[in-house]
């Protein structure tokens, strides 16, 4: 890929970011890596298309180029205060506008409505896969931060999956041993109701998309050997899209609680970005 390229990439993700993520969040989310959090913003700023684009190039060379282009004026670092923290976050100059302008045909197309929600829900399952996890490891205390949620959102993920799976949510996060029921009930509802109901294939390069392990769940070589697929990514991607069809959410209460879980992410991401966050 050329610098300039890079460079077209750079200014991008910052103008989408701009106020809301610092260099190393643009620099990550570039080289595909990112928090949930990271993803739902991309997802509502239409440059999900974007995340690890530059997925082969090295950490430091991106790091020159985004000093390259302060350098130039184009870019710029403002410490912006937030809570009891000043962190220096990303804002595009209007010289970094126009240069931005000159070449964003070159850009990946823009991502559709069902793009979007397709992410949503791949963010969904994602955060799904964490509170799995978490549950078997810590406290309901420190559940909130592990899963990237904050306490209302947690409370409303555990009220609508356990209307889903008939668990009392008042319950669920008691005991050690009520967070192991919960995670085993979540993770057997999800292999039937969900992975179940999908093609073979789908369902494990969609498991391993999100990071959601489970029992008979092939890892990225084996499943590349077995199955011969060519992106995991894409097949996963076609499998989430499954499940925000109107035929699926009728499927069963489960599939209507992941893709209610997929437009509220759709909307709190929409108030981070008008609020500023």
């Amino acid at each position: 890929m050329s610098q300039e390229e890079v460079r077209v990439y750079l200014l991008r993700c910052a103008e989408a970011f701009a106020g809301r993520r610092g260099r190393s969040g643009v620099v990550n989310f570039l080289l595909g890596q990112a928090s949930p959090s990271t993803l739902s913003l991309a997802a509502q700023q239409g440059v999900s298309n974007l995340f690890a684009i530059l997925k082969d190039a090295e950490q430091q060379e991106l790091l020159q180029s985004f000093n390259a282009l302060q350098q130039l004026g184009m870019l710029e670092l403002r410490h912006v205060s937030l809570g009891d923290k000043s962190l220096p976050l990303v804002f595009v100059t209007s010289r970094g506008l126009a240069e931005l302008e000159l070449h964003r045909a070159k850009l990946p197309v823009p991502m559709t409505i069902e793009q979007r929600a397709t992410d949503n829900m791949l963010l969904v399952l994602q955060r799904i896969g964490m509170l799995i996890k978490a549950l078997r490891q810590v406290t309901g205390e420190e559940l909130p931060a592990v899963v990237g949620l904050t306490r209302e959102q947690l409370q409303h993920y555990l009220e609508l999956l356990c209307k889903a799976l008939h668990l009392r949510p008042e319950t669920v996060l008691l005991s050690p041993g009520s967070q192991q029921h919960f995670a085993d009930a979540l993770e057997k509802g999800l292999s039937a109701l969900i992975f179940g109901e999908l093609r073979e294939v789908e369902a494990q390069c969609l498991r391993l998309h999100v990071d959601l392990s489970m029992p008979h769940q092939l890892d990225k070589s084996k499943l590349l050997h077995y199955y011969g697929v060519v992106s995991i990514d894409e097949q996963a991607r076609k499998a989430a899209a499954r499940l925000v069809a109107r035929e699926w959410q009728a499927k069963c209460q489960l599939v209507s609680v992941l893709s209610f879980l997929a437009l509220a992410e759709g909307l709190n991401a929409r108030r981070e970005v008008r609020s500023g966050i």
